[in-house]
C-alpha cells in the first residue's frame, strides 16, 4: 500500500472528472482507484491542486503498468549513460523490425541486440520508404541481424518476401483484409498488379470459389507470389500470369478488376478491354486534398473517350501518403460501351 494524495468525487460524476484528469496527465496510473460505493477516490500526482475539490491522503494499492518495448529500451539506455533515445516510429513484420526514421543515432551493437530481444526480432532494418520507380522497390537497409526472407501473417494469410527486394506496406492492412470480405465466389477476378499476393491471397481466402488471375511484371515479386500461393495452398483458385498485364490478360473477361498500383489510371484502357457490362473496377491511386471529392470525374471522362460509360460507386481513404496527399481506393462499375 502507498500513501498518496487523491481527489474525492461523487460516484455519479467520477467518469467525467477522471476523463478530465487523464487528459491533463494528473492521475497516478500506477495506483488503483478506490471506490466505497458513494465516493470514488482518484490518486493524483503530487502538487495537483484543483479549486473546489476535496483532496485527501489515503492508502492505495499498487498495480503493474505494461511498458512498451521502446520505453523499456530507453530506460536501459539511461542506465547505460546513453543520452540518445530509441526511435518511436517502427513496424514489426514477421520476425523483423523496421525503424521509420530518416536518421538513426549511432548506437553500439549491444543496443540493437537489446532492441532485438525486446521486440523478439531477428533482424532490424532502417526503412526509408518506397522508390518512385514503376516497380516500387523498397529502400530498406539492414542495420542489425541477418538479412533475408521473412514470413508475415495477416488475417490468416502468410506472406513470405525479402524486405530489401519487394515492398510490403503495413498501412494498407485494412484495405487488404477488406478484400477478404468481398463476395467473389463464382466470379472472375483479375488482379492487374498482384505483387507478392497482397490482395490476391486475401480474396482467395475469403472467396474460395472465385477464379482469380494474378498478374505481376516484377520477376522477383512474381517468384514470391508463386511461393505464397503454394504456401497458402491456393493453387486451385489462382492462375498466375507473369509479365505485363496489358498483354497477359488478353482473352479474359473479368467480373471484378483490382488495380492496386498508383499508376492505375494509365492502365484504364486495359481494364476496360477485359471488362463487360457490370464489371466493377477498383482503382488505387493518389490524389491531393483539393481533388479528393472530385477526382473520379477525370477517370470517368477518360473512360468515355475510350468508348465506355462508368458509374462511380464510392471510395475509401486508405491512408495519408504525404502533406495534402491521399492514397484512395475508388470503385467504378462499367455501365455500357458507347
Amino acid at each position: 500500500m502507498v500513501l498518496c494524495q487523491c481527489l474525492s468525487v461523487p460516484k455519479g460524476s467520477a467518469n467525467k472528472i477522471l476523463s478530465y484528469l487523464l487528459k491533463k496527465d494528473l492521475v497516478r496510473k500506477d495506483l488503483k482507484i478506490r471506490d466505497d460505493g458513494e465516493y470514488v477516490y482518484i490518486p493524483v500526482r503530487e502538487g495537483t491542486d484543483l479549486k473546489g475539490t476535496t483532496m485527501l491522503v489515503l492508502e492505495f494499492q499498487e498495480r503493474d503498468l505494461p511498458i512498451s518495448p521502446v520505453e523499456s529500451i530507453n530506460l536501459k539506455l539511461g542506465e547505460m549513460g546513453i543520452k540518445d533515445r530509441f526511435p518511436e516510429k517502427y513496424t514489426k513484420l514477421g520476425n523483423s523490425l523496421f525503424i521509420k526514421e530518416g536518421r538513426l543515432p549511432r548506437f553500439p551493437k549491444k543496443v540493437f541486440l537489446m532492441a532485438a530481444r525486446e521486440f523478439h526480432a531477428s533482424a532490424i532494418y532502417l526503412d526509408r520508404g518506397i522508390s518512385e520507380s514503376p516497380l516500387r522497390e523498397p529502400d530498406a537497409t539492414l542495420i542489425w541481424g541477418k538479412e533475408g526472407e521473412l514470413t508475415h501473417e495477416e488475417n490468416g494469410v502468410l506472406y513470405t518476401f525479402d524486405p530489401t527486394k519487394v515492398m510490403f506496406s503495413p498501412g494498407n492492412v485494412n484495405s487488404r483484409v477488406g478484400e477478404s470480405r468481398g463476395e467473389f465466389n463464382g466470379m472472375a477476378v483479375v488482379d492487374m498488379f498482384a505483387g507478392i499476393g497482397y490482395f490476391t491471397l486475401q480474396i482467395a481466402k475469403g472467396s474460395p470459389l472465385a477464379k482469380i488471375y494474378a498478374c505481376e511484371l516484377n520477376p522477383i515479386s512474381f517468384s514470391f507470389l508463386m511461393h505464397n500461393v503454394r504456401k497458402n495452398k491456393m493453387e486451385d483458385r489462382i492462375t498466375l500470369l507473369p509479365g505485363d498485364c496489358r498483354s497477359t490478360t488478353m482473352g479474359i473477361k473479368a467480373d471484378y478488376i483490382l488495380m492496386g498500383h498508383f499508376d492505375s489510371p494509365n492502365f484504364l484502357s486495359t481494364a476496360l478491354r477485359i471488362s463487360h457490362m457490370g464489371t466493377v473496377i477498383n482503382m488505387h491511386l493518389l490524389c491531393d486534398t483539393n481533388s479528393i471529392n472530385s477526382h473520379w470525374y477525370r477517370i470517368m471522362e477518360s473512360a468515355r473517350h475510350l468508348g465506355y460509360a462508368l458509374d462511380f460507386l464510392g471510395q475509401n481513404i486508405v491512408k495519408s501518403y504525404g502533406p495534402h496527399l491521399w492514397h484512395v481506393s475508388a470503385k467504378f462499375v462499367v455501365l455500357r460501351m458507347l
